[in-house]
């Protein structure tokens, strides 16, 4: 409502106290006008206490309070017009406002939808909401609460179903999540609505290969890169869907085109060592890795698949000093000990290759080639029966593979 407008309102029912509350509010009008904000304030604090049922008076109060920065008072006041005028759209929608710029984000959203409760056709009241959802579901995702976080955003939708950000947010929400059936639901809407939005592609793509779909995951990131060429993260995610996929010459392309935009990308060596691995190319593989190790030594698999190529290449010592690291690094990593073993076995160091199998099988007993290779040791150490349970171990393990493949087996 306009001053001009209350005042005429104010006036047609004129009383003594509203009579006096109306010549604070003009004066208050005039003290504004004339940049003294105190001055203001005093005056609209005078006409609420003679009339506390004052509609513009909270409003034009509050704004007052916000652009001096006292934020909080001006939410405190428009909560006293709420107890006031509960039924007030405007004084609920300045509350929500106010709520919001003291990131109260769940409080603006009460407040607005309260508000769209008494108005059920404003647009606007619809359009602040959605935002204040918007800014809750933000928040909350940074707090680590997807699912509440997916619920705003879901609710944001209602009021906009046709606008691609909402359901890209909700698609993340459910992925932080680690709902991911949810996530390519909503983030494949996002896509439908903008499909030449390159993160609404690369965001689907990351869910459909954490789904192990990885041909729809190429899909996506073939689109993302396509539209924006310089997400050097998009070209090493699409090169691990084409390693995936066993395309190990396509991946070896896109984790260069990665590194050649970002040379010191993490886990790009890694990966670009790995396909070479799959190609056979050791050498290459074995460089690459040590690239990784050099950036991030930190990260245990370099030193797991450093070793496992060693051993390869008949390189016993080196890839016991590999393996050694990785376990240091990953104390629990089963596989490490198995290629740990492997390589004493190779070596001929007999009882270290017994520890390290033991090791392994304890922490993975379905580990067929370790039960394997342990055989093969306890014959080596003269323990017959032991390698005997091993090998019948071996063959319940094989069996039960064939049986679960529906491979039957023949006599």
């Amino acid at each position: 409502m306009s001053l001009v407008a209350f005042l005429l309102a104010v006036l047609a029912f004129p009383s003594g106290p509203q009579l006096q509350a109306v010549e604070e509010i003009r004066a208050a009008s005039q003290w504004e006008k004339q940049g003294n904000l105190q001055e203001a304030g005093r005056a609209y604090q005078r006409a609420l206490s003679l009339d506390p049922q004052l509609e513009e008076a909270y409003l034009r109060l509050a704004r007052l309070h916000s652009r001096q920065g006292r934020k909080q008072d001006a939410v405190q006041l428009l909560l006293q017009g709420r107890a006031h005028l509960p039924r007030s759209a405007a004084v609920l929608e300045e509350l929500g406002f106010a709520q919001a710029e003291v990131e109260n984000y769940e409080g603006a959203v009460e407040a607005f939808r309260a508000a769209l409760l008494l108005q059920p056709h404003s647009p606007d009241l619809k359009y602040n909401l959605g935002v204040a959802q918007v800014r809750l579901g933000l928040r909350q995702m940074e707090g680590g609460r997807f699912r509440e976080a997916a619920a705003a955003f879901a609710q944001a939708i209602e009021m906009d179903p046709g606008k691609a950000a909402l359901h890209h947010f909700l698609g993340m929400a459910h992925f932080k999540g680690q709902e991911l059936e949810p996530a390519v639901r909503a983030l494949r809407q996002a896509v439908a609505l903008d499909p030449r939005q390159a993160p609404f592609r690369y965001d689907l793509g990351l869910a459909l290969l954490a789904k192990n779909e990885f041909q729809a995951a190429a899909k996506e990131f073939e689109a993302s890169v396509q539209a924006d060429p310089s997400n050097a993260q998009a070209h090493l995610y699409l090169g691990r869907a084409y390693h995936e996929l066993n395309f190990f010459d396509k991946a070896v392309e896109r984790f260069r085109t990665a590194l050649r935009l970002a040379p010191n990308l993490p886990f790009a060596y890694y990966h670009l060592g790995f396909a070479h691995y799959a190609l056979g190319e050791y050498e290459a593989a074995s460089g690459e890795l040590r690239r990784e190790v050099e950036l991030n030594p930190s990260y245990a698999p370099s030193y797991h698949y450093l070793g496992v190529i060693a051993i390869d290449r008949q390189r016993f010592d080196e890839a016991i000093d590999w393996l050694q690291e990785a376990l240091r690094r990953m104390p629990e990593h089963a596989s490490s000990y198995f290629y740990l073993g492997k390589a004493y076995w190779k070596k001929g160091d007999y009882p270290a290759a017994y520890t390290s199998l033991k090791q392994g099988l304890d922490r993975d007993p379905s580990h067929a080639e370790g039960h394997y290779v342990l055989a093969r040791v306890c014959l080596s150490l003269g323990k017959q029966d032991e390698a005997r349970k091993e090998l019948a171990l071996l063959q319940k393990l094989n069996e039960a593979r064939r049986q679960s493949s529906g491979v039957a087996h023949r006599n």
